[in-house]
């Protein structure tokens, strides 16, 4: 076999692409090299010659190993080769590595070289700005600065070096004084600059002890914070003079001002020296202008011998003293001061806020001299008023008298009024009774008509005398409301049934729009308001319909009566709620009342506090309203008015005690009652009753009472004596003529009902035959 065609041992083989260290050719180190920095290139390179002198041994003693000291001199040959052509390839590979380790040297240093050059170039920059400048990292370490800005620190210019902390440098300067600062300000100012340092949004102005004056702009940057440091010593210089001069033509414009002045006016400094003043000043305090300077304390102008004599009855100096020393601070002072020419003189103080004060002198002898002439005036004017005071002190005086004479006239008017309405209630009462015996007895047709127009007589005097009584009782002052609270429903049921049946029978169509409001009021005085309302809007409408409704408001319930009557002109609803007015065409056939109801009404809406509201058109038909405030729920006290009239009477065989101490009333009741069906028992007082009760030997089923009995006994007591004598309670109706609120009260404790004289036979009918069923 031939050497070009043996084939080496196998452990003798080369294994060329994996000896390669990481693969590494000449071209990819050229394109990795081209990719890094220098000194990362040249550090890649170094550690490629270590990898290849090491595999260059490993092989040098792997083939010294694998020598077969027993075989031919031909295999010493072959691995010979072999090893011959791994350290070319190694060596060829090695001296690549150190061509491109020498290139990357030399980039690096000419990257060495530029970089040097652009810090240097950077630094001359920043060296020739005119401002300071100052570059502080991420920890607030100084990371460089420029010459312009340590000129401005000369003292603690060596200590301004990189690394140097922000606080370390303001400490610095201050301990150095190169900022004009107070020691006692200087922690405090050092948390602020931080701050400001730290949080960089507005320039910060520094006045050093030089004189000079700084002014810093600070902006944050991605990794720090940088600074620049403006001299603007010449501007502040600017802004000085300017001020100065501002403050000198102001100056002239005071002291112009001060000397025009009527006043004179002193200002004092926080030392109590004089700063301003006026010509007036010194004349006003009998000094002339000359001895007057700029810098003299007050007490060497006022307490001078040329003001002590113009004012020889004052010592100003100690009044000015007490004021300052004054423990509350310095109050506005006041004090008039009389000069010995007559003069006086106004002084006012104030202090002002530097500590010092300003002071005005006032000529005020014209206006004490005008005050003399007001107060004589005054004085004389005063006895004029005394005596006019008197003179109507004594007709005021005669005028009470007058009034109470007027009161006391009208009071014995309303009482005669009430007394001879009660004294005419009682015949006419008995009167009425007779008539209705008389109508139900059932004569001949002549009688029947003339006893018609006698009850009917008699009903238009039962409500003249009621309506006068009433009046009488709401002028007086003794009706007390009974407050309460109650659905408003039950006073729109009452009057639908009251009036319901008048309306059909004059062809009207009357119309309750019904409501669960709560109101609050005197159920009796609100009921007889509508009622009076109501009664005119049926009467003196002759077609079309009555409306009877509620309309919420705010703060109270609207209840409101419209109807298509003729309405009332406008020049009339001014006087319309006055008495005895009435406003119906005569020719009308319309029964016109008496013109009391409204008055009625007025009255009782006043005593109530109910607002009355009315709004008519002539031809148009006319609302009439009152409101009434609203009430609680839960303070409902659920009562029932008297029912309505209605015709299943059930009075038949009912025996009924009638106890009465007028004769006529109680022959006229007990002829009533006889011609309804009952067993009448007539008495005049209750022992009498019972006494008749027991020769009968029956129980009453009712107990009919007049309220005044003879010996002060009261109806009230006659039933309860009757009622002791029965074996169940019967029920009882109290009559009479008299309509205070103490009598209906009384009655109601009892727990009897109360029906006022004159009495109508319809309302005691339906009563009784509301109690007996």
């Amino acid at each position: 076999m031939s050497i070009q065609d043996s084939d080496p041992p196998a452990e003798a083989k080369p294994k060329r692409e994996s000896d390669r260290p990481s693969g590494l050719t000449a071209a990819k180190v050229e394109s990795l090299d081209q990719r890094r920095s220098p000194a990362t290139r040249i550090e890649e390179l170094e550690q490629q010659v270590t990898r290849l002198t090491k595999i260059n041994d490993a092989l040098m003693k792997r083939v010294e190993r694998s020598i077969d000291y027993h075989g031919n001199s031909f295999s010493l040959f072959q691995t010979a080769i072999l090893l011959e052509n791994q350290v070319r390839d190694r060596t060829e590979e090695l001296n690549n590595a150190l061509s491109n380790l020498e290139q990357s040297n030399a980039a690096l240093t000419n990257a060495n070289e530029e970089a040097e050059t652009a810090r240097t170039r950077l630094t001359d920059a920043i060296d020739s700005l005119s401002e300071g400048f100052t570059l502080f990292d991420a920890d607030d370490r100084l990371v460089q600065s420029n010459s312009k800005f340590r000129a401005f620190y000369p003292d603690v210019e060596h200590e301004i070096v990189p690394g140097m902390t922000f606080e370390a440098f303001l400490r610095s300067i201050l301990e150095h004084d190169a900022l004009a600062i107070p020691k006692s300000e200087h922690e405090t100012w050092i948390e602020q600059r931080l701050h400001q340092h730290r949080n960089p949004s507005d320039t910060v102005l520094l006045s050093l002890t030089n004189g000079r004056w700084i002014q810093v702009s600070e902006r944050p940057t991605k990794n720090g914070t940088v600074g620049i440091y403006t001299d603007v010593t010449e501007i502040k210089k600017v802004e000085s003079q300017r001020r100065e001069r501002e403050l000198e033509e102001k100056s002239i414009q005071l002291t112009a001002t001060l000397d025009n002045l009527a006043q004179g006016v002193s200002v004092f400094d926080h030392h109590h020296q004089l700063a301003y003043w006026n010509k007036h000043f010194a004349w006003l305090t009998g000094l002339s202008p000359s001895m007057v300077r700029e810098g003299m304390r007050f007490d060497q102008i006022l307490g001078s011998p040329e003001v002590k004599r113009a004012f020889p009855d004052t010592d100003m100096v100690t009044d000015l003293i007490n004021w300052l020393r004054y423990e509350g601070g310095a109050q506005p002072f006041r004090a008039e001061y009389h000069r010995r020419d007559g003069v006086v003189i106004e002084v006012r103080r104030n202090a002002i806020p530097d500590g010092g004060f300003v002071s005005t002198y006032t000529d005020v002898t014209e206006q004490r001299r005008t005050a003399k002439v007001l107060e004589e005036a005054k004085e004389t004017l005063e006895v004029r008023v005394q005596e006019r005071t008197a003179e109507l002190t004594e007709l005021n005086e005669q005028l009470t008298l007058a009034k109470a004479m007027a009161e006391e006239a009208n009071l014995s008017k309303t009482k005669f009024l009430a007394a001879a309405s009660h004294d005419l209630l009682q015949p006419l009462n008995a009167a009425r009774l007779f008539v209705s015996a008389l109508l139900d007895s059932d004569p001949s047709a002549e009688v029947n008509r003339l006893t018609e127009r006698v009850y009917t007589a008699l009903e238009s005097v039962d409500g003249l005398l009621k309506a006068l009584f009433d009046i009488s009782k709401l002028d007086t002052g003794t009706v007390t409301p009974e407050w309460r609270e109650f659905p408003v429903d039950i006073l729109l049921e009452a009057l639908a049934s009251e009036f319901a049946l008048l309306a059909e029978n004059k062809g009207l169509s009357f119309r309750v729009v019904p409501s669960h409001v709560v109101i609050k009021s005197d159920m009796l005085l609100l009921r007889r308001i509508l009622q009076n309302f109501v009664s005119n809007a049926v009467r003196y409408t002759s077609s079309g319909q009555v409306l009877l409704g509620c309309r919420r408001k705010a703060k109270s319930l609207s209840i409101e009566i419209w109807d298509t009557g003729p309405g009332i002109r406008e020049e009339h609803q001014r006087v319309v709620f006055e008495e005895f007015q009435r406003f119906v065409h005569p020719d009308s056939d319309v029964d016109t009342g008496f013109g009391l109801g409204l008055a009625i009404a007025k009255r009782s809406a006043r005593i109530l506090k109910h607002p009355l509201k009315l709004n008519s058109r002539a031809g148009r038909g006319s609302m009439f309203a009152v409101e009434v405030p609203y009430g609680k729920a839960n303070g409902l006290n659920t009562m029932e008015l008297t029912p309505a009239l209605h015709k299943n009477y059930g009075l038949g065989n009912a025996t009924v005690i009638f106890i009465e101490n007028d004769l006529d009333n109680l022959e006229a009741m007990a002829a009533l009652l006889q011609r309804w069906s009952c067993h009448v028992i007539g008495a005049h007082d209750g022992v009498e009753a019972s006494r008749m009760m027991a020769d009968e030997q029956v129980t009453p089923d009712l107990i009919i009472a007049d309220y005044h009995l003879d010996d002060d006994r009261t109806g009230i007591d006659a039933i309860s004596e009757v009622r002791r004598h029965c074996r169940a309670p019967v029920p009882g109706i109290i009559v009479t003529a008299d309509h205070t609120s103490a009598v209906r009260l009384e009655v109601k404790d009892a727990g009897f009902e109360l029906l006022q004289k004159p009495v109508k036979p319809a309302e005691l009918r339906s009563l009784m035959s509301h109690l007996l069923a």
